[in-house]
This record gives C-alpha cells, structure tokens and sequence, in this order.
C-alpha cells in the first residue's frame, strides 16, 4: 500500500503531506529503476519504513556489492559500469589512492560557534556584558567582552534557521531591565524583561532537529540564568540609582572638593566624595586644583566657591 496514512488536520496540510510523500514514492522508483535496484524494496522503506541486514540488501538486489574496507571497496569496483545522466562509465580504479582530507583549526573553530547552543550563549553573554555596563558605567571590561560575543553571536546567525522574533524578543526583554532603573515599576518590567527572555530563547533557531535547535530544557536553564543575573544587575543598578537621589546633593552641599578643570561661571568639573560633577562658580575662574566649597546646585550642576585654607575636607578623595 504507497498511500500516506491519514491524519487529522486541515485538507491544505493533508494535501500537500501527500503530494511530498508521492513524490518522495516517485523519486526513490525512478533512482532505483535507473541504476537497475530493487524499486520495490526502496519504496517500502518509505511506506512501511523497511529495514534489512546488508546480505540480504545484496540479495535482493538493493546493493550491487558489500567491502569491509576502503581499498576492498576500490578492489570491487575497478572495472564496473555504472550508469550516469550521460550514459554508462566504467570505472577504472587501479592506480586510486585514499586521501583522508583533515579540517585546519580555522574550521573547527567555526563549527563549535556555529552550534546552536554556542551562538545563543555567545548572544546572551554579549546582551549581558552590554547591560553589565549600562547599570554599571566605567567597567570597560564587561562591555568589551559582551561587545566582542555579541558579534561572534550575530556572526554564528548567518548560517542558522535563526527566527529573529525570537532576537526581538530577546532584545526587548533586554529593554524592559533597563526601563527598571528609571522607572518605578515593582519589578513588572523584571518580570517582563523575563519572560520576554526566556521565550525568545525558546524561538531563536526554528528547527526540529536535535542538533539544530536549542534543546528546551537547556534554554528553559540558561535563559532563567542570565535573566537572574541581568534581574540582579538592574536591583543593584537601581539601588545605586535611588541611593544618589536621596543622599547626593543634600550631603554635598557644604562639602569639600577639589576643582578638576578650571571652573568658570558656565562650565567646569568638580571631585568630590569619590565623584566628578559638573560644576560652576558665581564668582572669577577658579583654577584646576583648587579646594572648593559646595553653595548650592542648579539641576545636576553644583554651585561652587572658594573654600577657606583652614576649612578641613570631608572627603575629596585622592585623585591628585
């Protein structure tokens, strides 16, 4: 029986099952009719899935001949004919020699990132590194690392069935954690930023094998992982946020620093308690390395004088 079993599903999709499952029918007769094989037997492994040992392939004649090596293989085959698109070639194979051909480490290299699994590690570390240093400005490290495998990621990409809503969404749940910092949420966006993450990892490389596809329980793990630690970073990030609100200006005011660049009444920097501000003055220039008082503020710039030479510092660090 060559007919496909019936399965429940819409008419369209029964349809073209059994156009593909014909053709396949057809392709295999045609092949084994052509190279004079058993027709019959080549159409059963597709409708019944039939399986046999190879003595009896060669019995029946699925199989024109069986060798235990390489140079058994060439031995058999010198002389034989064999029929081609053009007509028959016979083979001559005496003088034949085996090459085994080797991979440079170029290669290898990128095969191991163009694993599946590799590149939606590499992805996610980058989108990590990237948000390590958007809440944690100044580490260079972070974001140089998250820069460099969020490139090898994309790179990786190019050669997968890569379903970019997944990257989108992935992108998106990266978002949602920055969003965090500034706005007051109660960790909806978190929680969000999550899920978006998680299900993103879970569509980013459409197929259905094994080896192509990032295995459920590994993305489920790893995509919980990162969002935890990217969960983490924004919880820091927005306690540091909140703390410079509450306790910044008012416990500079009065305070002690040290003029980093000249500061002029429009524009200047100032250290003070390990941080540089902007700064101005009210009054003339005051020259870079001077000690300074805090007056007032104007938005995010202080308002700055002169401090008195017996005045002692709070805390000015020691940047010079």
């Amino acid at each position: 029986d060559d007919r496909i079993p019936e399965t429940a599903g819409a008419d369209d999709a029964l349809n073209m099952k059994r156009k593909l499952f014909n053709h396949a029918i057809a392709q295999m007769r045609s092949l084994a009719e052509f190279h004079n094989r058993n027709a019959e037997f080549g159409v059963r492994t597709i409708t019944h899935a039939e399986n046999i040992t190879s003595t009896e392939a060669l019995r029946i004649g699925a199989i024109e001949l069986m060798a235990d090596s390489e140079a058994e293989l060439l031995k058999k085959a010198d002389g034989r004919r064999v029929h081609m698109a053009g007509g028959y070639v016979t083979l001559d194979l005496k003088d034949a020699r085996i090459q085994d051909q080797t991979t440079d480490f170029r290669y290898d290299i990128l095969s191991i990132l163009n694993h599946p699994f590799v590149a939606y590690l590499l992805l996610s570390g980058g989108l990590l590194g990237i948000m390590m240093e958007i809440t944690h400005p100044g580490n260079i490290f972070p974001g140089a690392i998250g820069a460099i495998c969020l490139i090898l990621g994309l790179y990786a990409m190019q050669t997968l069935p890569i379903d970019y809503t997944g990257v989108l969404l992935m992108g998106l749940g990266i978002v949602f954690f920055i969003l965090e910092l500034s706005i007051m949420s109660y960790g909806l966006l978190s929680i969000a930023g999550v899920i978006c993450f998680v299900l993103g990892s879970l569509m980013l490389v459409e197929s259905g094998d094994d080896f192509l596809g990032v295995s459920f329980a590994l993305a489920i793990t790893s995509s919980s992982l990162f969002s935890l630690l990217m969960a983490v970073l924004v919880y820091k990030g927005a306690q540091a946020h909140r703390a410079k609100k509450v306790s910044g200006y008012d416990k500079l005011l009065t305070e002690i620093g040290v003029a980093r660049k000249d500061i002029t009444p429009d524009s200047g920097t100032v250290f003070i308690h390990s941080e540089i501000w902007q700064a101005r003055t009210r009054q003339e220039t005051i020259p870079a390395g001077s000690r300074v008082r805090v007056l007032d503020k104007d938005g995010l710039t202080l308002i700055v004088d002169f401090a008195p030479a017996n005045e002692e510092s709070g805390n000015t660090g020691s940047e010079y």
